[in-house]
């Protein structure tokens, strides 16, 4: 069903680009003033379409990601290559305070980086542009779960929309997709665990995920 829609979403989004370009090519005059409101207008309403068309992409691919594998996963090694891509970047700061591990769980390897990195990229992007982004990592274990955190210094999200932060199409970034959120929360969710977040305006952001651990005989024997 979600292909279908994205499907009929995206079907007059070509002709409809494509009449807006030929009035881009055709409908300058002698008015420069007039001429550069009329361009200003066309480049947004590409722009949109653009954005409409990524979106319903996004949301097919979506709905037909395949299912998370099950395996047996070293989390702590996962959180730190996920920092390391950050590690030469002078424009970030990340602090991490990860335990020694080994943290066993059973989820996606692959999938859980691709979280991880994800976390970090909404949280250095949520920072203003005349700060620096202080992403910081946390991962322990207690009893029974693994617990990681990822605390960013950036902007907050707003209480309107704090509902609406894992939905699949729902992105409070300009040209976002909503997706990266919408996996998080399948992937933790498919591994056992939940993800969540708690937010103050103009203080930062974290995002929590807690998984079950893994049991140790099965660790033991990977």
């Amino acid at each position: 069903m979600a292909k279908q829609v994205a499907h009929e979403i995206k079907n007059p989004l070509t002709p409809m680009k494509l009449t807006l370009q030929q009035l881009q090519r055709t409908l300058p005059g002698t008015n420069p003033i007039a001429d550069r409101a009329v361009s200003r207008t066309l480049d947004l309403l590409l722009e949109q379409i653009d954005n409409i068309s990524d979106i319903a992409t996004s949301f097919s691919d979506f709905a037909n990601m395949p299912m998370p594998q099950n395996e047996l996963v070293e989390l702590t090694s996962v959180v730190h290559k996920a920092s390391d891509l950050y590690a030469d970047d002078k424009q970030v700061f990340i602090r991490r305070q990860i335990a020694a591990g080994p943290i066993w769980v059973m989820g996606d390897r692959q999938l859980l980086m691709r979280i991880m990195t994800n976390l970090i990229i909404n949280g250095i992007q949520s920072v203003g542009p005349n700060e620096t982004p202080i992403i910081d990592l946390r991962l322990f274990s207690t009893e029974d779960k693994a617990n990681n955190e990822v605390h960013d210094n950036g902007q907050g999200i707003s209480e309107s929309i704090r509902s609406r932060v894992f939905l699949p199409n729902f992105s409070t970034k300009e040209g976002g997709t909503g997706i990266g959120l919408a996996i998080s929360k399948r992937g933790i969710e498919h591994a056992g665990g939940s993800i969540w977040f708690d937010t103050t305006l103009n203080v930062g952001t974290s995002f929590f995920i807690a998984i079950p651990l893994a049991n140790p005989a099965r660790a033991s024997d990977n």
